[in-house]
């Protein structure tokens, strides 16, 4: 959701620190989904790589500009 809709958080939490949407947050929950440190940033290197582009794509099929700066805030990654 973009930020002016609602606060970044997960709707399931992914470990008892709560609800927020938080990389430093899943990274030490990772232990409980029985991955190591090396495979958890592997994982979040390759989610990131591949949303990198999404503003460019965006573009593409034709969402405004304005549209793009508001869900940035709900991606979390810039264009």
């Amino acid at each position: 959701m973009p930020a002016a809709d609602k606060a970044r958080e997960l709707s399931t939490w992914i470990s008892e620190e709560g609800p927020d949407a938080d990389i430093d947050l899943a990274l030490s929950a990772a232990p409980y989904f029985a991955l190591s440190e090396s495979d958890s940033h592997a994982i979040l290197d390759q989610v990131a790589t591949s949303i990198k582009p999404w503003c460019k794509v965006a573009r593409r099929i034709g969402m405004s500009a304005h549209d793009v700066d508001v869900y940035a805030t709900a991606i979390g990654v810039d264009g």
